[in-house]
């Protein structure tokens, strides 16, 4: 599913996705680390379920990953939706509910926990607790990560599966977070980052924008078009 090495590429951490044993049981993920110098492959036994889904970010000094977790019980919620609405002997979906099944249904994957995992003891931390997370990326010093957070709140008729999200800022200390741009500013940006990811680019209107993760406020670099 994933695989990352350490900053001195000693170490490799691989995320295998694994067929389920049964009928009615579900893929699960494995984690294994593979040490460059021992040349050994040895699987970690994480405390909580691993997503599968999730990817695999390394903090400077390969004491730890971060990985998203996710409760097999919302895996179980999902197959009954599924089931329901491929087998149920009769199905409406009506455009005045919030959104429509099977929408819904394919955003319930992204409901994940983010946390930080010991690979000697396997012991997780969570770090931002169980949401709609889109995408995370976690900053090149290791000190932060930002989040994409699905924030949508119906279907969009003109864009099935169309997003809307929160762009938020994470402290991996001590867990902290705020919000960098809100999903009505954020709607319809491409966001450049910069390799440490502290500072972001797009262009809005004619006029390109930088803005970092400190908090503070968007600054133009160019001049406003002219009135057409």
């Amino acid at each position: 599913r994933d695989a990352a090495w350490t900053r001195d590429g000693s170490k490799l951490a691989i995320l295998l996705g694994r067929e389920a044993a049964s009928i009615d049981g579900f893929p699960t993920t494995t984690l294994h680390i593979w040490d460059a110098q021992r040349k050994a492959l040895t699987e970690v036994k994480p405390s909580q379920p691993i997503a599968m889904n999730s990817g695999l970010a390394w903090t400077p000094d390969g004491a730890a990953l971060i990985v998203a977790l996710r409760n097999a019980e919302l895996d179980r919620e999902a197959r009954n939706t599924f089931r329901t609405l491929t087998e149920g002997p009769v199905i409406v979906h009506k455009s005045s509910e919030p959104f429509l099944e099977w929408d819904l249904l394919n955003r319930s994957t992204r409901t994940r926990t983010i946390a930080r995992l010991d690979p000697a003891s396997g012991t997780v931390t969570p770090i931002l607790p169980q949401g709609r997370i889109t995408s995370y990326q976690v900053a090149r010093d290791g000190s932060f990560m930002t989040v994409m957070e699905d924030v949508t709140q119906k279907t969009d008729y003109d864009s099935i599966g169309g997003t809307d999200n929160d762009l938020k800022f994470v402290d991996l200390k001590t867990g902290h977070s705020k919000l960098l741009l809100p999903a009505k500013d954020l709607k319809g940006l491409t966001l450049r980052w910069t390799d440490d990811g502290r500072t972001f680019a797009y262009a809005k209107k004619g006029e390109l924008f930088v803005q970092s993760v400190e908090g503070s406020a968007a600054r133009s670099l160019t001049p406003r078009p002219k009135p057409a």
